[in-house]
């Protein structure tokens, strides 16, 4: 009733998220989230006793909701008495798809809490990225034997966690793992080069073993469009290692599909990344005409100058990720200055908050204007066409671009 009565007041903030307690963390105790752990119970005391009159009033519950929010998404692992809690792993690939992660995650972490008796206060959040090698290296080592982790890309695509060569952080980080049970424990070890430029020949190799199996396999490779692979079928009994010659073509991403069937059923599927580079020149653009996009263009950053374009960047940092950089400025009838944002945050959550108080604040600014400098730093180079295909107006943005310069050797 009290904290009804005190929110109704306006004495106490109407709610209190995962955002608020990271600028709190950030604005009161100059501490970067991103490099230093959030202790739960300290910080909490902080905000209890402090005499800064500017840090809001918030309850306990209030609190630990916001902590909540702050497992939910993943951005931070949770560490209590030395157990790590990240990335939930689930049982099969259809639990992956229709179960939450976040929730998932938060399930466990209150789980442990009961079943050790520790309390919030104990719990300190860590920056996902500070604890990924030494959490991946732990999962790694769990696998049962008889089964594969496996991971749904941001792209619905399948991989083997053993086949990500490229962009690991990332991949795992925005996908969901999952298990999947082995009927026969195959053993696959490729070796293939690290780097490789666009219209040259390579050598690798493919070693299969299966346990206790000692019929004849057959091993299929399918590669995708773009670059071609010899041979495509290799037959004999296992241990098998053959050789493999890869001739590439255009600069750009491919998957190398291999299957291994034995005694007429599937024994195991993988599929392969491969990073083909070439040379590139990068310019920035305005885009006029949609359909005179070519393909292959890839985006580094985009820029926006209109307060009405805000939404569709926000757009485009949920669906591919990315760091916003920049300012908001509030110019009266003198064009001058009176109210001046600064931005610089890669969770697309704070400026679609944002946006919606400077919308208001544009509205009722009079005869005054408001001057919009934001620049999104793109994660992964998305292509231009999948990145303007987002967009209400694209002529309101301009992109850093690079291209592809057909004809060289990349050296």
């Amino acid at each position: 009733i009290v904290e009804k009565f005190l929110k109704e007041k306006g004495l106490i903030p109407s709610e209190f998220r995962g955002e608020d307690l990271i600028s709190v963390y950030k604005n009161y105790l100059g501490k970067d989230p991103e490099k230093e752990p959030i202790n739960v119970g300290a910080l909490w005391n902080y905000i209890r006793s402090t005499d800064k009159a500017s840090v809001p009033l918030i309850s306990h519950s209030a609190y630990i909701d916001a902590v909540k929010d702050l497992i939910k998404s993943l951005d931070f692992a949770v560490m209590i008495r030395g157990k790590l809690l990240w990335k939930p792993i689930f049982d099969s690939e259809r639990e992956a798809r229709e179960k939450n992660e976040g929730n998932r995650l938060l399930g466990q972490v209150v789980e442990y809490l009961r079943r050790t008796g520790a309390s919030w206060d104990e719990v300190e959040l860590v920056y996902w990225d500070l604890v990924f090698d030494g959490w991946l290296k732990e999962v790694i080592e769990s696998i049962p034997r008889d089964r594969m982790l496996k991971v749904i890309d941001v792209g619905g695509r399948i991989l083997d966690i053993r086949d990500i060569r490229f962009d690991l952080k990332n991949t795992i980080k925005s996908g969901k793992l999952f298990y999947e049970k082995r009927k026969y424990i195959v053993e696959m070890d490729v070796n293939l080069p690290l780097e490789m430029w666009e219209n040259r020949e390579y050598e690798g190799t493919i070693s299969v073993s299966v346990e206790g199996f000692n019929e004849e396999i057959q091993v299929d490779i399918k590669p995708s469009t773009g670059i071609s692979i010899d041979p495509l079928e290799v037959k004999g009994k296992p241990p098998l290692t053959f050789k493999l010659n890869i001739k590439t073509g255009k600069a750009g991403n491919y998957t190398v599909k291999v299957k291994i069937s034995g005694k007429g059923e599937v024994l195991e599927e993988r599929t392969l990344s491969l990073r083909v580079k070439g040379e590139w020149i990068e310019e920035e653009i305005g885009i006029e005409d949609v359909e005179a996009i070519e393909e292959g263009v890839k985006v580094l950053h985009m820029k926006v100058f209109d307060l009405l374009a805000v939404p569709d960047v926000v757009k485009v940092a949920e669906e591919f990720g990315g760091l916003f950089d920049g300012r908001i400025v509030f110019l009266n009838e003198e064009n001058k200055d009176y109210l001046r944002i600064n931005v610089n945050t890669d969770d697309p959550r704070v400026l679609k908050l944002l946006w919606g108080s400077v919308n208001s604040l544009a509205r009722i600014s009079g005869k005054g204007k408001v001057n919009v400098d934001l620049k999104l730093l793109v994660n992964g180079e998305p292509e231009l066409k999948h990145v303007v295909s987002r967009l209400t107006v694209p002529k309101l943005f301009r992109f850093k671009v690079k291209k592809r310069i057909y004809g060289e050797s990349g050296v």
